[in-house]
């Protein structure tokens, strides 16, 4: 089963910033939301499935999914990714 690719963005574009993303990757199984490698085989079928109701946008449900399997590969909270993101100082005549 090919894997539909979605982009997600982890930090906006500011300034000099040219922002991140990241890949993620599902498929779609009936009604069921699967995140998967780039090859199509289930990260974690047990805990990255979502069920589609209707009205759900799957691209959405898995940009959310696929930030939290980013952090967790990372070893990072959601707090620690903030964190750590470029700080901006602004418009300010002392630098």
């Amino acid at each position: 089963m090919t894997a539909k690719q979605v982009s997600v963005q982890i930090r906006r574009p500011k300034g000099d910033d040219p922002g991140q993303v990241t890949v993620a990757y599902y498929v779609l199984r009936g009604d069921e939301l699967v995140m998967t490698r780039g090859d199509g085989t289930p990260v974690d079928a047990d805990r990255f499935t979502h069920k589609l109701r209707p009205g759900d946008s799957p691209d959405a449900i898995a940009g959310v999914m696929g930030k939290q399997i980013r952090r967790e590969a990372l070893k990072i909270t959601e707090e620690q990714e903030r964190f750590y993101a470029p700080l901006d100082y602004g418009n300010s005549d002392y630098v």
